[in-house]
């Protein structure tokens, strides 16, 4: 993308990124309703959104040389050195915030705790998987089997229709991931992350507004 926009070789893009991830950022925003801001000209509603799905995914990075810092990048989710992105999306998928650039370590529920929602998302309906059990911000979740136990039929027909509803941030995750910078190992400075992320799912955005 950046040596169609730009015209750079496919050689010189890696050296180029640094450079034109801020402009990226700029001319493509992230966040849904500042991209329907940008490219449609119009306000975003907020009554578009009927359930808010929340989930993450990890791009692995390299080890840390040093031993505190490799530490801190550790996912024992992963089994290896990650960055995490929270994802919003509504009931369609359509994807309305990331929050790129945690570490590894921490669970999804922690950082959803510390997740400051726009004020017109706050009331919405959120769902999520089973690592947001016991969020502070009530996310619905799927039972959980109990220890010794089973689930019972209304239970797991339960079960299964959130994972129907869920299936659209699973696709999205899944879109994101299709930019081999955050499916395969990050090779860029990790203080880069965050602005690399939100020029991908900028671009998507900019992708889903012109249809």
């Amino acid at each position: 993308m950046v040596g169609q926009l730009f015209h750079f070789s496919a050689d010189s893009v890696e050296n180029a990124v640094a450079e034109v991830l801020p402009l990226l950022r700029e001319l493509f925003p992230a966040a849904r309703w500042e991209a329907v801001k940008r490219h449609r000209q119009q306000q975003w509603s907020p009554d578009e959104v009927e359930t808010l799905l929340v989930d993450s995914f990890e791009t692995p990075v390299p080890r840390p040389s040093n031993n505190q810092r490799q530490k801190r990048r550790y996912s024992g989710k992963k089994k290896r050195h990650t960055l995490k992105t929270p994802i919003l999306t509504d009931q369609k998928g359509r994807i309305l915030d990331i929050d790129s650039g945690h570490r590894g370590p921490p669970a999804d529920v922690t950082i959803w705790n510390q997740t400051a929602l726009p004020e017109a998302l706050r009331e919405q309906p959120k769902l999520g998987d089973k690592a947001y059990i016991g969020a502070e911000m009530a996310v619905r979740t799927a039972t959980k089997k109990p220890k010794g136990g089973d689930l019972t039929e209304p239970q797991k027909a339960a079960n299964k229709q959130l994972a129907q509803e869920r299936m659209y941030v699973e696709h999205s995750i899944r879109r994101v991931k299709g930019y081999r910078i955050l499916r395969d190992e990050y090779r860029l400075a990790n203080g880069l992350f965050s602005m690399t992320v939100a020029a991908v799912v900028g671009l998507l955005q900019f992708a889903d507004l012109l249809n």
